[in-house]
């Protein structure tokens, strides 16, 4: 049984795929840059149409798969939003909410940061998944060494991919083998069940990874991997022209509304 993440699937089959990774690397680099520096939620708003729309249309990365993807930030920011709006910030009180006894009050300030962070945590989101979705981790060490990356760091980097995926396929293969022999038919067994995943987890991973490290060393590697590299690839003039022109838009766009605010 082998482990294919969606954006090892993706990255491989989609219809951005033989643009230069490192004209994509830039294009990323540049939202990220500027959805940290937007003082407004609505440069931000703006990147994220336009990287879901280089994701989804252009790439043709399917819709349920990215909006799956996007879940994982939105769990993490949605619950944060009502503490930023009732514990930060001052300015005049939009409602208050009496919880056990205690009165919150949520103000203008607190609110207007919480719709800030919230719309850079989903532009920036956005940013790195147009990345992961239409660039193979293999292109990017490679910008990364073409960039002069310290070689260690690279091979580091590299392993630690690898043997991420080393670890996911052995508790897959591990979590079956479990359910077969009905390991998780009740309360009581599934906990049994899953205090043994824990602690055969990392035995068995770093077995595995012993053995792939030798068999790399048997086909002769030397502590660099040699792979495919595409960041050599030329980028013309009109990508850049086109990349040169939005990035000056939303760099107006957040500097433009840097004082709009919802209340």
């Amino acid at each position: 049984m082998h482990v294919h993440h969606p954006f090892d699937i993706y990255t491989y089959n989609n219809a951005l795929k033989r643009v230069p990774p490192h004209f994509k690397v830039l294009v990323s680099l540049v939202a990220l840059l500027i959805v940290v520096a937007s003082p407004s939620f609505v440069a931000p708003i703006a990147i994220f149409g336009l990287m879901y729309f280089l994701t989804v249309v252009k790439a043709k990365i399917p819709n349920k798969v990215y909006l799956k993807a996007l879940t994982a930030p939105l769990l993490f920011t949605i619950p944060t939003l009502p503490l930023m709006a009732f514990f930060f910030g001052g300015g005049d009180v939009l409602f208050t909410v009496n919880i056990l006894g205690f009165s919150l009050a949520a103000t203008r300030d607190g609110f207007n940061l919480a719709l800030l962070v919230a719309s850079r945590v989903i532009a920036g989101s956005a940013s790195l998944f147009f990345l992961a979705f239409t660039t193979p981790m293999t292109e990017i060490f490679g910008v990364m060494r073409a960039l002069k990356f310290p070689s260690l760091f690279v091979e580091i980097a590299m392993m630690i991919y690898r043997y991420i995926f080393v670890l996911i396929e052995e508790a897959e293969q591990m979590i079956f083998a479990q359910n077969v022999r009905l390991g998780y038919n009740t309360y009581k067994r599934s906990y049994e069940s899953f205090g043994l995943l824990v602690s055969n987890l990392f035995i068995r991973s770093w077995q595995k990874g012993e053995r792939i490290f030798r068999a790399l060393e048997a086909r002769g590697y030397e502590g660099q991997f040699v792979f495919s590299d595409q960041s050599q690839q030329k980028i013309t003039f009109l990508p850049l022209s086109i990349l040169g022109a939005i990035g000056i838009g939303l760099v107006l766009l957040a500097y433009y509304t840097r004082g709009l605010t919802i209340f």
